[in-house]
């Protein structure tokens, strides 16, 4: 039985450590379109000659920012920085 117990745990353990390889990549993939989304926005705005205040009202610049937030989230989970018990989850 402890030895069905620890074979059961190092699977889970390995999954573990997969989806968070998963999640590391999914976030800095959403990092990096999150980035080109709202540095092409500000792009647009000031090509167009328009003013900077209208800015932040750009579809580009909020969908940006979501992408930027939920990317930092996934990679925080990636590394562990979210699970609960901190440092001796991430071991």
């Amino acid at each position: 039985m402890a030895h069905e117990k620890a074979a059961l745990h190092e699977r889970l353990r390995g999954e573990v450590i997969g989806l968070r390889q998963v999640c590391r990549v999914a976030g800095l993939g959403l990092l990096a379109l999150g980035a080109l989304l709202a540095l092409g926005a500000v792009y647009v705005q000031l090509g167009l000659a328009l003013p900077v205040r209208e800015l932040p009202t750009r579809p580009g610049v909020l969908d940006g920012l979501i992408c930027l937030l939920v990317g930092a989230l996934l990679s925080a989970v990636g590394r562990g920085w979210l699970s609960r018990g901190g440092a001796a989850a991430r071991s």
